[in-house]
């Protein structure tokens, strides 16, 4: 029964960092952002514990692909959804 009154209060809050602006519907651009930088995160942690170099020069243009797609994604959503 805790389990799930902390689940339900984790998600309360979270509420307004993953749905839209009228807390109807999850925001799809909002959440691959959240999931991008997650990954972008351990992926950088997995590499300082195997002990490698982080070439920067690769890891900025994986970002610089990946936030322009996402940045296209929803151009693209809030044009045909008129948010």
């Amino acid at each position: 029964m805790w389990l799930h009154k902390t689940f339900e209060w984790i998600s309360e809050r979270l509420k307004d960092v993953f749905y839209d602006s009228n807390n109807g519907h999850l925001d799809n651009g909002r959440c691959l952002a959240y999931i991008f930088a997650a990954l972008l995160v351990v992926a950088v942690r997995h590499n300082m514990l195997l002990k490698l170099e982080i070439p920067l020069d690769k890891l900025g243009e994986g970002m610089a692909a990946i936030l322009s797609a996402l940045v296209i994604y929803v151009y693209h959503d809030r044009r045909t959804n008129g948010s």
